[in-house]
């Protein structure tokens, strides 16, 4: 019998099975890791694009880069990351929506916080809220918004 992500009986099963969700984790933390990297360069490159080429003030660029990267993130996450998740659509939804709000001001009050501390370094204070939150976002979106197991 072949082990997906859906089976959690993890005592009850063999140890070729085990190595088989290992090897379906390291799958998903791989694709994560991918796709942040193109998420993490759309983000990037689109809050540069608005403060630098569109002139628009940083904290303005920065909140718009993230809007735009949100619905990208949504859909890349759900449709190729955590594919194999059987939570119904509209609760996923509500799920990364609050996790969001939650990151997104998170993000949004330290990249104030550490702005003026960086000389106004507007692209190192990106990079460096950025790369705070990668780590953790991934937690988050694997073991509670597209858990099967979340009864939240």
């Amino acid at each position: 019998m072949l082990v997906t992500y859906k089976d959690r009986k993890w005592k009850h099963m063999n140890w070729e099975n085990n190595l088989v969700v290992i090897f379906l984790e390291k799958m998903r933390a791989q694709r994560y890791f991918v796709w942040s990297a193109i998420s993490f360069a759309l983000n990037f490159g689109l809050n540069v694009f608005l403060f630098e080429c569109l002139g628009l003030n940083a904290p303005l660029s920065f909140v718009l880069a993230f809007c735009v990267i949100f619905v990208l993130n949504f859909f890349a996450s759900k449709s190729w990351i955590f594919s194999d998740s059987t939570v119904p659509f509209g609760k996923q939804a509500k799920r990364f929506i609050l996790s969001t709000v939650i990151f997104r001001f998170s993000e949004f009050v330290v990249f104030l916080l550490i702005y003026p501390a960086l000389v106004e370094t507007h692209k190192l204070a990106v990079l460096a809220v950025l790369s705070i939150s990668f780590v953790l976002k991934y937690f988050v979106s694997r073991f509670y918004i597209f858990n099967n197991d979340a009864n939240v």
